[in-house]
C-alpha cells in the first residue's frame, strides 16, 4: 500500500469513527487508566522497603484514590457536555501523566498521598469520558458487548502494571515507573487531540449540572436500582479480590505461591468473563437477566469459597476461583450499557458520570467492609461469608429491577 493511501486513511473521518477504531481507542485509554492507578500497588513491596512504608498506608492511599475518583466522576458529566468529552478525556489523561510524575518524585506519604490523589481524579475523568465517547459510536445491538470489551481494561491496565512495575524497577529505578506511566499518557493525549473533531457530537443540555447524573440516577427507579446493585458488586468484587490470596491461605493452607496462581487465574478469567458475557447479553437481548445470573453465580462461588479446607481437592478450588472472575468481574460492562439504553440519550454524558460514582464507592467501600468484618471476627470464613452476602444482595437488587420492567410491560 503506497505512502498517499494510508495517510488518506488515517486522516478521512471514517476511520476516526469507525466504531472498532472507537473502542479500540478508548480501551487503551482505560487500559492506560488502570495501569496508573495500580501502580502504587505494584510498586508496594519496594516502597516498603525503600521508603519503610507500611502495607496499610499502601492501602489507605489507594482508598484515596478511588475517594478522589468517585468526586471526579460526579462532577465531570457537566464538564463533558461543556467542553466535549474528547477534550475532558485529554484532560484526564494529563492528570494520570501529572499523578505519575508526582508519584517518580516522591520520598515519603505525603507527596505518594498528593501523587494518589491527582491518578484518582484522572482514572475518574477517564471513564466517564471515554465510556460516553464509546457510547455515540456503538451499534445498539453491541452495546453490551462493546462496553464489556472496554472493561477488560481494568483487569488488563492491573496485569501489565503487575509486569511492567518489576521490570523497569529491576532494569532501572522504582521512579521511571511512574515516569514511563507519564509519557504514555501524555502521548495519548497528543494522540487524542487529533480526533477532536469527529468525537464531540454532544448537544448541550439546559437541565445539565455537575450533579445532574445522581439526580437523573435517584429520580428513576430502574436507573436507582442498577446503581445500587452496581455498589454492592463493587463492594463484592474489590474485596473479594483484596481477602482472596489471604483467605486461600489461611482456609485452604495454600502456598503463597498457590495463592498468586489463584489471584492470576480470577485476572485471567475476569478478561475472558467480559467477553463471553457481553456477547451473551447481546444475543439474549437482556441484560438485566445476564446481571442476575452473573450476581447468583457470584455469591455462590465466593460463599463455596469461604468453606473450602486443606482436604478440598487444588482443582476444586481453582475452579471456584475462576467462576468468581468471570461473575464477580464481567458485570460492569453490562451496568454501563443497561444504563445507557434506560436513561435519556441526550444526558448520557451525565448519567454515564453519575453511574461511575458508584463504582468508585463500591470500590472504596469494599475492602474497608470487609476489614472491618475481619477485624470483629478475625475469621476469613466470615468475612468471605459476608462478601458472599453483598452479592446475593445486589443479585436481588436486580431481581427487583426485572420485576418493576415487567409489571410497567404489562
Amino acid at each position: 500500500m503506497s505512502e498517499r493511501r494510508v495517510k488518506g486513511i488515517l486522516s478521512s473521518d471514517k476511520w476516526k469513527t469507525n466504531d472498532t477504531n472507537v473502542l479500540i481507542m478508548m480501551t487503551f485509554a482505560h487500559t492506560c487508566a488502570a495501569a496508573a492507578m495500580f501502580m502504587l500497588a505494584a510498586l508496594g513491596p519496594t516502597l516498603e522497603a525503600e521508603l519503610g512504608l507500611h502495607a496499610s498506608t499502601i492501602g489507605y492511599l489507594m482508598g484515596l484514590a478511588w475517594a478522589c475518583g468517585s468526586v471526579a466522576s460526579i462532577l465531570i458529566g457537566v464538564v463533558i457536555v461543556r467542553y466535549g468529552p474528547t477534550v475532558v478525556l485529554q484532560f484526564g489523561l494529563l492528570f494520570l501523566a501529572m499523578g505519575a510524575l508526582t508519584l517518580a518524585i516522591s520520598r515519603g506519604v505525603t507527596f505518594l498521598a498528593l501523587s494518589m490523589a491527582i491518578i484518582g481524579g484522572g482514572y475518574g475523568i477517564v471513564g466517564p469520558s471515554s465510556s460516553v465517547i464509546l457510547a455515540q459510536f456503538c451499534r445498539p445491538e453491541r452495546r453490551n458487548f462493546t462496553f464489556s470489551i472496554k472493561q477488560t481494561a481494568t483487569p488488563g491496565g492491573t496485569a501489565v502494571m503487575g509486569v511492567v512495575a518489576p521490570y523497569v524497577t529491576a532494569t532501572a529505578s522504582w521512579p521511571w515507573t511512574g515516569i514511563v506511566v507519564a509519557m504514555v499518557s501524555a502521548l495519548l493525549a497528543v494522540v487524542v487531540f487529533g480526533f477532536k473533531t469527529q468525537w464531540n457530537h454532544i448537544v448541550p443540555d439546559p437541565g445539565s449540572s455537575h450533579f445532574g447524573g445522581l439526580r437523573l440516577i435517584f429520580a428513576n427507579s430502574r436507573l436507582r436500582r442498577l446503581a445500587i446493585m452496581c455498589f454492592l458488586f463493587a463492594c463484592a468484587q474489590v474485596g473479594m479480590t483484596a481477602y482472596l490470596a489471604l483467605g486461600l491461605a489461611s482456609l485452604a493452607e495454600f502456598s503463597p505461591a498457590a495463592a498468586g496462581t489463584a489471584l492470576s487465574l480470577s485476572s485471567a478469567a475476569a478478561i475472558a468473563g467480559r467477553f463471553m458475557v457481553g456477547y451473551l447479553a447481546d444475543r439474549a437481548r437482556t441484560t438485566e437477566h445476564v446481571l442476575l445470573g452473573t450476581g447468583l453465580a457470584n455469591a455462590g462461588a465466593i460463599c463455596t469459597l469461604a468453606l473450602v479446607s486443606p482436604a478440598w481437592p487444588t482443582i476444586s478450588i481453582y475452579l471456584l476461583v475462576i467462576i468468581f472472575g468471570v461473575a464477580g468481574h464481567s458485570w460492569a460492562g453490562l451496568y454501563q450499557a443497561a444504563v445507557v439504553t434506560a436513561g435519556p440519550l441526550n444526558r448520557a454524558s451525565e448519567l454515564v458520570s453519575g453511574s461511575f460514582a458508584f463504582m468508585f464507592l463500591g470500590g472504596v467501600a469494599g475492602p474497608l467492609f470487609s476489614g472491618l468484618v475481619f477485624a470483629l471476627t478475625h475469621s476469613y470464613m466470615i468475612t468471605l461469608f459476608f462478601l458472599g452476602g453483598i452479592a446475593l444482595t445486589g443479585a436481588l437488587i436486580i431481581a427487583m429491577t426485572i420485576a418493576g420492567v415487567n409489571s410497567e410491560e404489562n
